[in-house]
């Protein structure tokens, strides 16, 4: 078996994977939120998967590293040492010292921050992408940041600073490319295109984007390059998010929780070939992790979720239900983004 290790307000992304794409890959996964562990006296499993660690605070983080230790005591393998692993802030400045990125991130902490102008503002914690505008000098940032910390859900801890680079292509269109790392193996995701900065959707879909991606998909020319980013993230399961810049690879994050593969009701009729065929590969590359069970207690572990007694527990269980039933509703967008923050904010101070 393989044993998946999330916060159960993000397991949707494993759950749709599986039913979606991977049935039979349903079989050899076990789906184990870090909520739920002080319910359940042990888990079996031959691999282990820490994921969501961008999501944990340090004290969490510290409590699950306890527990891969014990998995690897037991003779398991772990993928994700959850101590190891460097999150969004400390990759950005890892990735900036070694000249693999341009630009660079900074923490709101209060003092001044010496940043390259425009710069955007997003959660160091979440997904949820830029939180403003491209800001043009310190006067629209000081603004930005006040207003940030006045929304009652926002803790001003999580803000990141981060400077912008220009990725435009020759056609005014951005490209975000996109891999998986499952273990030693590396499968090329998707090339989105968009004439939007912010690129988190296929918003342009065209003939010629449509031939690149699939180019991109057979031939994957910066597997040398995502490779070498993994390695400075210390990061054996996740996608990496990145964009070229003259022929160069600059990586926007690493998510060790990512999705997947989207729907197929979600994804374009011509590019489901691909995504069929990227989605078989990381199945093969997860099932070759799987093997005989280890058996791993449980017992006396520090809880890692912020929820972890068992009423709470079934609580945030089923609002994560609710929440990923409204996800799917056409019309949700920034007020059910805003809900899920309020509602991970709480979560995370019970």
């Amino acid at each position: 078996m393989i044993c998946f290790f999330v916060t159960e307000a993000h397991r949707y992304t494993l759950d749709e994977y599986l039913r979606a794409w991977a049935r039979a890959l349903g079989n050899h996964c076990i789906i184990a939120s870090y909520e739920s562990l002080p319910t359940r006296r042990s888990l079996s499993a031959r691999t282990f998967i820490f994921t969501d660690l961008e999501r944990l605070t340090p004290a969490q983080c510290d409590a699950a590293e306890q527990l891969a230790r014990r998995i690897e005591s037991a003779g398991a393998r772990v993928l994700n040492r959850p101590n190891r692993v460097l999150r969004r802030f400390d990759l950005l400045r890892a990735l900036h010292d070694a000249g693999r990125n341009p630009f660079n991130g900074y923490r709101v902490n209060g003092a001044a921050i010496n940043c390259r102008f425009p710069v955007f503002v997003r959660e160091e914690n979440e997904h949820s992408g830029a939180l403003t505008p491209l800001l043009k000098d310190g006067a629209e940032l000081d603004a930005a940041l006040a207003q940030l910390r006045a929304e009652p859900s926002r803790r001003a801890a999580n803000l990141l600073v981060v400077e912008y680079c220009q990725t435009r292509g020759a056609d005014a269109l951005y490209r975000k490319y996109s891999a998986m790392r499952v273990a030693d193996r590396l499968v090329p995701r998707h090339v989105l295109f968009s004439d939007q900065w912010v690129d988190k959707s296929p918003d342009v879909v065209t003939d010629a984007g449509l031939e690149e991606e699939r180019a991109f998909l057979r031939a994957f020319p910066h597997a040398g390059d995502t490779r070498a980013a993994f390695e400075l993230a210390r990061i054996d399961y996740g996608r990496i998010d990145y964009s070229c810049v003259d022929g160069r690879v600059v990586t926007w994050e690493i998510n060790t929780n990512p999705v997947i593969v989207p729907l197929p009701e979600k994804c374009d009729p011509r590019r489901l070939e691909g995504q069929a065929n990227s989605s078989w590969q990381v199945s093969e590359a997860l099932l070759a992790l799987d093997g005989p069970d280890v058996r791993v207690s449980l017992a006396k572990l520090p809880p890692i979720g912020a929820v972890h007694r068992p009423l709470q527990w079934m609580a945030l269980k089923s609002g994560a239900r609710v929440w990923r039933a409204i996800s799917r509703l056409p019309l949700a967008g920034r007020a059910v983004g805003a809900l899920k923050r309020s509602l991970d904010l709480a979560a995370q101070r019970a």
